[in-house]
């Protein structure tokens, strides 16, 4: 079952103007799946993901060949990373950062998720869309748990 929405809670207040003009400020941000219109940027999305994860996968697949055996506590640890990777933002974005960059343009990854955030995926205090202008206020780790955030609760359960 999808989620209609989840939050975001920010380590710093947001300042910015509701839709009536008033100056106000927030820690939380609310948000919301890919509507269908936002398919391309979706699908794009997931190809970058995808293909970083399968790169991973091969690169362990090829270190087991080199130990050339694989023990259950092994088996074990690696489904358990998938599974903390699953639901813990932080370790999705650590996923993503760890990418070589032949796999993974990773500013190019946050580039195209914004495109996503800035359509109406986002909102400030569930009132206002979030937007460049705001954006560039937010703490960098903050966008990095907005990004991971966003992949868990919305991305990685329809994709794996």
């Amino acid at each position: 079952m999808k989620k209609a929405n989840a939050e975001v809670h920010l380590s710093a207040p947001l300042k910015y103007h509701t839709d009536k003009g008033q100056e106000s400020e927030t820690t939380l941000l609310v948000i919301y799946p890919p509507k269908p219109t936002q398919d391309k940027v979706r699908s794009k999305l997931k190809s970058m993901f995808l293909r970083t994860a399968r790169a991973f996968a091969q690169s362990q697949s090829n270190d087991e060949l080199e130990k050339k055996e694989l023990r259950d506590e092994d088996i074990d640890n690696r489904e358990n990373a998938e599974k903390q990777m699953q639901e813990n933002p932080d370790e999705i974005i650590t996923f993503l950062y760890a990418a070589d960059e032949d796999v993974l343009d990773i500013e190019e990854f946050k580039k195209t998720f914004q495109e996503l955030l800035f359509d109406g995926c986002c909102k400030i205090d569930d009132e206002v869309n979030l937007k460049g202008s705001y954006f560039d206020e937010i703490d960098s780790d903050d966008r990095d748990l907005l990004y991971g955030e966003y992949l868990v609760n919305f991305f990685l359960p329809s994709w794996t």
